[in-house]
């Protein structure tokens, strides 16, 4: 999208294979490991010539490569950090609301306590330190990013069409965010008439919408018509899933007080039947 606003827009890949595909959508890409800084220097010469106006860091974790998710979320980050120069306008760091641990129905927003219990949400806190501790720290924005779907990314949808009932759990509740809107935060956080309300500053990014993870599944297989769940065969304490407690209660007060962003999809009934509709 930055690059549909006539943006240059830089693509960080390592892999070559996704040259043309970055391309077709308009970017620039650019070879580079985030975990090896010497591949970095084509990246740095990039910003010696052209410094950025925003640098979004959203990097996944592959599991196939890479041994330690830490290696990866804090020494790829510290790395990228030594290879920008300082006088980029804006850094947006895109978090995991995995920085919470809270599990008992909690009512969780920006100042509640971070107590990660997964590797992700500890590696994710601790990047999220590294950056405000960092040369640029009064210009990062930071974005706890509840669980993303939409077209090709619906949660439990495999288990739901295999009747993998063993890896769904009633126990719980749901935070999430449809991916078009998490588009929507980032533009409005780095769109130029209104970033200062988001610089130096963290936001919980979520519909507002928390669900139990039982009426979440439900509406899941009754919009791909898959049947009923068979729920009282499922013994959810046992489940092959991560839900443990109550969960929490995630709120976008500040998000939407501070960067004026209205979701396309404010919760998940509208959402799914979008994503879906898609595949």
């Amino acid at each position: 999208e930055w690059a549909g606003d006539g943006d240059t827009v830089y693509a960080i890949t390592r892999n070559p294979d996704r040259f043309a595909d970055f391309e077709s959508d308009g970017l620039v890409p650019v070879l580079g490991d985030i975990t090896d800084p010497d591949s970095l220097k084509s990246m740095k010469e990039i910003c010696r010539r052209n410094p950025p106006d925003t640098v979004l860091f959203a990097v996944g974790f592959d599991r196939s490569r890479y041994e330690s998710i830490r290696d990866v979320y804090v020494t790829g980050l510290s790395n990228l950090l030594g290879q920008l120069p300082a006088s980029i306008g804006q850094l947006i760091y895109i978090s995991s609301t995995g920085v919470y641990g809270q599990s008992n129905g909690d009512s969780v927003d920006e100042q509640s306590e971070t107590q990660p219990n997964r590797p992700g949400g500890i590696a994710c806190l601790e990047a999220e330190e590294l950056l405000r501790s960092s040369a640029v720290a009064d210009r990062v924005t930071i974005l706890r990013f509840a669980g993303i779907y939409g077209p090709g990314r619906v949660p439990g949808q495999r288990f739901i069409q295999q009747g993998e009932w063993s890896r769904l759990s009633n126990l719980g509740s749901l935070n999430l965010i449809h991916v078009s809107d998490g588009v929507r935060v980032i533009r409005s956080a780095s769109d130029p008439q209104r970033h200062c309300a988001a610089l130096d500053q963290t936001f919980v990014v979520c519909d507002g919408s928390p669900v139990s993870r039982r009426a979440y599944y439900d509406f899941v297989a009754q919009t791909m018509m898959a049947g009923p769940i068979p729920w009282d065969s499922i013994d959810g304490s046992a489940s092959q899933t991560r839900s443990t407690g109550l969960g929490k209660q995630l709120s976008n007060n500040k998000l939407l007080a501070n960067l004026s962003v209205v979701f396309q999809f404010p919760d998940y009934l509208a959402g799914i039947p979008q994503a879906l509709s898609r595949e």
